[in-house]
């Protein structure tokens, strides 16, 4: 597991084998690293100022599970380790950086707060596998995927501050939800499960806002643009999709790799989309103008495909004269 610190001068790296390991990105290649954690770690996480360092790991003796803070200049431990009583499998800071969040192997779900590492709450417990958990944007709510089986655990649940039962529960799925995030405004929820979909929800009141996303088989990401008008998907099915953020109306034809597709990101601008796959490769969509209505990025994305969908939404190739229609449009536009 790897992050850059938010300012982009920092990188952390983390292997369950080895000590994490801090790096200064604009460094020469094979330039030692700034320092390394005195303790290995599977998961870090940079707080929203970049001052302090989650880490997710063990004990010296490899045997207690703990998450641990850390100065960022200096890689001095913050406050004692934290033990669990189970692997700690992801963690994440508020929007304010004033507590963090942790989700263990046994299914449970900790705030904690940052300044003195104390426990805030009781946990909240699960009743299957906590894939992903995230702080709203204004960092009075938590979204977790439930993903083992279960009636419960084919949902996204969301929890107000201080609570351990649901507020919300996004249920439709009809296998587990290995994906959940916020929209930019807090307003939206999509989600994306092992039944080979994605939704979007209303964050508020739980009902879709959207049909099945679908893709041929299970979601590995799911990602709003920073403006939450776009809404991108990754599958094992060895593609990407990119829909509207509002209603899931399909904006652009299947974007392919090799394999399976597990990571994707907007620029900060939203105008293109980096996915990388199993196959080995990275690859950047122009999704220009992302400033303009979901019709023309769906042109514009079409033209570079060479595909469009139909009725159905199923792709299929362009002919020479509708690429040729396709280049005109934004020109036309342009003019």
């Amino acid at each position: 597991h790897a992050v850059f610190r938010p300012d982009g001068k920092r990188l952390a790296v983390a292997s369950r084998s080895e000590s994490v390991v801090i790096w200064d990105p604009a460094a020469e290649s094979g330039t030692r690293p700034l320092f390394r954690l005195p303790l290995p770690g599977h998961w870090v996480a940079f707080s929203p100022d970049g001052t302090r360092l989650l880490t997710l790991g063990r004990d010296e003796d490899g045997k207690t599970h703990m998450a641990r803070l850390w100065e960022t200049a200096t890689g001095e431990p913050v406050g004692p380790p934290i033990a669990h009583p189970a692997i700690a499998v992801l963690g994440e800071f508020s929007p304010d950086g004033r507590s963090f969040l942790t989700a263990d192997a046994q299914w449970r779900l900790r705030r904690f707060a940052t300044a003195t590492s104390a426990l805030l709450g009781e946990p909240i417990h699960f009743r299957g596998w906590i894939r992903e958990a995230h702080f709203s944007p204004d960092g009075l709510r938590i979204l977790a995927g439930n993903s083992s089986p279960g009636y419960e655990a084919r949902s996204a649940l969301l929890f107000d501050h201080g609570s351990t039962q649901p507020a919300v529960r996004f249920t439709g799925h009809r296998n587990g939800v290995n994906q959940a995030v916020f929209s930019p405004d807090g307003t939206r929820v999509a989600t994306g499960s092992f039944d080979s979909s994605a939704r979007i929800w209303d964050a508020r009141t739980g009902q879709p806002l959207s049909p099945a996303l679908q893709h041929q088989g299970h979601l590995t990401a799911v990602v709003f643009s920073p403006d939450g008008r776009l809404l991108a998907t990754s599958s094992i099915d060895a593609t990407a999709r990119v829909w509207d953020g509002l209603t899931g109306e399909p904006i652009s034809p299947p974007l392919r790799h090799d394999r399976a597709v597990r990571q994707i990101s907007f620029s900060p601008d939203g105008r293109q989309l980096l996915t990388g796959g199993d196959d080995g490769v990275a690859r950047v969509w122009d999704l220009s103008p992302a400033t303009g209505t979901p019709q023309e990025v769906r042109d514009q994305v079409e033209l570079l495909s060479a595909h469009t969908l139909d009725a159905a939404g199923n792709p299929r190739p362009l002919s020479r004269e509708d690429l040729l229609e396709r280049w005109a449009q934004p020109r036309a536009r342009a003019r």
